[in-house]
């Protein structure tokens, strides 16, 4: 009877437990279960989140009393409804788990498809749209695989959506958009001429080029190890340039400093943006004096 007894509770984790690589085979992708009536799906803008990290939030309903497993795939693309907000496509495959008639409300990790519309809030709604193909699709899949959830990777993306220069392809700390300049440079088979010197993207700056710079800092605590960038924002809320960047920000006080160029940059008013683990934390407003 103890032998029995064994058995049947084996027997019962067997059957309760499902091996996780096991999730996918068992899934159904979003569009599917959407257009099966499956679930209902709700998508807005996230003004908490920059347009290259989470700017989008997903909210799924089970109409059904069976348990079912979400797949957004990674090259998903989301449509805006008004026609002047970004489109944004989907950087991070998802697999959700919703029992039956349960909901959950989720950000997903995307990006911009059209650098020159304006940034998504929450008001901002969204509808499904066809799966990314061809170069997109390559450098979609291509930020999930290194985890460029960064800006370099959103210049990645508007390489390839606007046929932006390579040189647009920069960061804080250049190696860390040396990789995906080069991936892009080699999708896109035109070369990559961008020199990396002294930790700047050196462009065609000239060697008596005028330069009028203004900047600030930030001050704030940091409870644990975090991501910390400092983004350079115009009134579209369009990331325009890294003024800083630490993925690895110990614990404790820090005084960030950034600065920049406004002959490069001329525009009237910029937002600077303290982004903590893809969150935005401190907005500041800055209207640069150009005498």
């Amino acid at each position: 009877m103890k032998n029995l007894l064994f058995v049947f509770v084996g027997v019962l984790l067997l059957t309760a437990s499902k091996p996780i690589d096991q999730t996918k085979d068992i899934s159904i992708d979003i569009a599917t279960a959407v257009g099966e009536q499956k679930i209902e799906l709700t998508v807005t803008g996230n003004d908490g989140s920059p347009h290259y990290y989470q700017p989008l939030i997903v909210k799924l309903k089970n109409l059904t009393s069976d348990e079912v497993v979400i797949n957004i795939k990674n090259g998903q693309l989301f449509k805006s409804t008004d026609p002047e907000i970004q489109d944004i496509i989907v950087t991070q495959e998802e697999m959700i788990v919703l029992k039956g008639f349960d909901h959950i409300s989720k950000p997903i990790f995307g990006m911009c498809v059209q650098q020159f519309n304006s940034a998504p809030g929450f008001a901002q709604k969204y509808k499904l749209d066809k799966i990314a193909t061809d170069n997109l699709a390559s450098i979609a899949n291509q930020i999930q695989e290194k985890k460029a959830f960064s800006i370099a990777g959103q210049n990645s993306v508007w390489a390839v959506t606007d046929n932006n220069e390579l040189d647009a392809i920069e960061s804080y700390n250049p190696e860390d958009s040396n990789e995906l300049r080069a991936y892009v440079a080699d999708l896109l088979n035109i070369p990559d001429t961008v020199i990396v010197r002294r930790q700047s993207v050196v462009l065609d700056t000239g060697p008596n080029r005028i330069r009028r710079t203004v900047g600030g800092n930030f001050k704030y605590y940091f409870s644990k190890t975090s991501a910390v960038t400092i983004g350079m924002f115009n009134e579209q809320n369009i990331v325009v340039k890294e003024l800083y960047n630490n993925a690895e920000t110990p614990a404790g006080e820090h005084e960030l400093a950034y600065e920049f160029d406004t002959i490069i940059f001329p525009e009237d008013t910029y937002y600077i943006r303290l982004i903590i683990d893809g969150q935005i934390k401190i907005n500041f407003k800055m209207k640069p004096r150009r005498s």
